[in-house]
């Protein structure tokens, strides 16, 4: 299970990539709030955003941009692998099922 820290860093590196786009597909920031409290979150997470931007950047290089991992694609179980190939967190993704 990939950490809460992590998990709340990519969250508010989702939220600011959409707030960025809608404001390039409406020419205007319409919603600048959103803007501002993605960024406040990660200011909160920096720690976190700076080893996400870097193993997306390391994972990356050398390849054709249409081959390229983003911010808007990345998914909690593709961070958790890379965190994991990287030993920054454990290995294992998924937590068991408790059964009644």
């Amino acid at each position: 299970m990939l950490p809460g820290e992590f998990k709340e860093a990519l969250s508010a590196l989702k939220d600011q990539v959409t707030a960025v786009n809608d404001a390039i597909l409406t020419k205007a920031l319409n919603k600048p709030e959103a803007l501002t409290a993605a960024q406040k979150r990660m200011q909160e997470r920096s720690r976190e955003i700076r080893i996400i931007a870097s193993l997306i950047l390391a994972t990356n290089k050398g390849k054709a941009l249409e081959d390229c991992m983003s911010i808007a694609t990345l998914t909690e179980v593709q961070l958790h692998d890379l965190l994991s190939k990287a030993d920054l967190i454990e290995s294992n993704p998924i937590e068991p099922v408790q059964e009644d």
